[in-house]
């Protein structure tokens, strides 16, 4: 079985403090492959802390990287939404921190 490719978008505490750390517990089975933050410095920070190669300041350049499988949603509540149904438009699987959007 291959390795799940994974992006993560957002870098703040909860993808350093639990998404990452728990994607990197796994090395046999998944990779975080890039990350996206709109604070390109915590990203790079959160990318060195976890040997992630790429790193971007807009997630939309994450989502066009094709061999990413799947994507962490690690932005606060009220960002959720729009890279949520932006990876699952580009065929990506989907992990996203509740609330998915802070209304109906």
């Amino acid at each position: 079985m291959s390795k799940l490719k994974i992006g993560i978008i957002g870098s703040g505490g909860i993808a350093q403090g639990c998404h990452m750390p728990g994607y990197a517990s796994m090395p046999d089975r998944c990779q975080i492959v890039a990350i996206a933050d709109t604070n390109l410095e915590t990203a790079k920070q959160a990318a060195d802390k976890f040997d992630v190669a790429q790193v971007f300041s807009d997630y939309r350049e994450l989502l066009a990287i094709k061999e990413i499988d799947a994507v962490s949603i690690a932005t606060p509540n009220a960002h959720h939404k729009q890279p949520t149904i932006d990876a699952l438009i580009c065929g990506k699987h989907v992990l996203c921190e509740k609330p998915m959007a802070m209304n109906a």
